[in-house]
């Protein structure tokens, strides 16, 4: 089988290496914990696994048109899934009561949404928009658990989101390092940082009473 772009590939299977590893982290410590939120974050980093080994398959493999689009849906249904995943334990992680189930109803109303609008196309920025509206619902939530308590995870949060943002703004450029190193290679490793500073903060998380 043909490979057609290689350092693509080859970063993006990296990135979604790191995930599945950071993700099994995750889910020990949640088991270890008895913590739903690390669980839940743990969940989310193996959907961008997940969407990571799919996207590097897509990019990279000279398949059949058939075998393109099954990648391609790969990809939206775990990106969508580790959105919603990690917006559900941040939510778990920072807030009680009637917010959280008020929340929670909409990061499945978002999640329901999104499926319904990725089935009729696919484009890569309704993908980001998803990703990226869960990003800033963590960010805010984050804000707000630190203004609180000064949650830990909440520094860690907002730098991965940052370098996240970064990342999605060299690859929207179309920046290159080289000619073998494209703006999807360099928003990979970009993400290989961003993801990792998320790793660091879900594993704070614990459950609010």
């Amino acid at each position: 089988m043909q490979v057609t772009e290689p350092m693509t590939m080859a970063t993006d299977f990296a990135l979604g290496a790191l995930c599945a590893v950071w993700s099994v982290i995750s889910l020990c410590i949640a088991r270890r914990e008895r913590q739903r939120s690390v669980a839940l974050w743990g969940g989310g980093l193996m959907g961008f696994a997940a969407a990571s080994i799919a996207g590097g398959s897509y990019h990279g493999l000279a398949v059949a048109p058939e075998s393109r689009a099954l990648l391609w849906t790969l990809v939206t249904v775990a990106m969508g899934l580790a959105s919603f995943l990690m917006l559900c334990a941040a939510v778990i992680a920072m807030t009680s009561g009637r917010w959280r189930l008020a929340l929670l109803a909409a990061a499945l109303s978002k999640l329901v949404i999104f499926a319904i609008w990725i089935a009729g196309s696919n484009e890569f920025a309704l993908l980001m928009a998803d990703y990226g509206s869960a990003q800033l619902a963590i960010l805010a939530l984050s804000g707000y658990s630190w203004n609180r308590d000064r949650n830990s995870s909440a520094p860690w949060l907002a730098a991965g989101i940052a370098v996240s943002v970064l990342g999605a703004g060299v690859q929207h450029s179309g920046f290159a390092l080289h000619e073998h190193f494209n703006h999807n290679d360099l928003y990979h490793v970009i993400q290989m940082v961003g993801l990792y500073l998320l790793y660091r903060g879900g594993a704070l998380f614990r459950d609010r009473a």
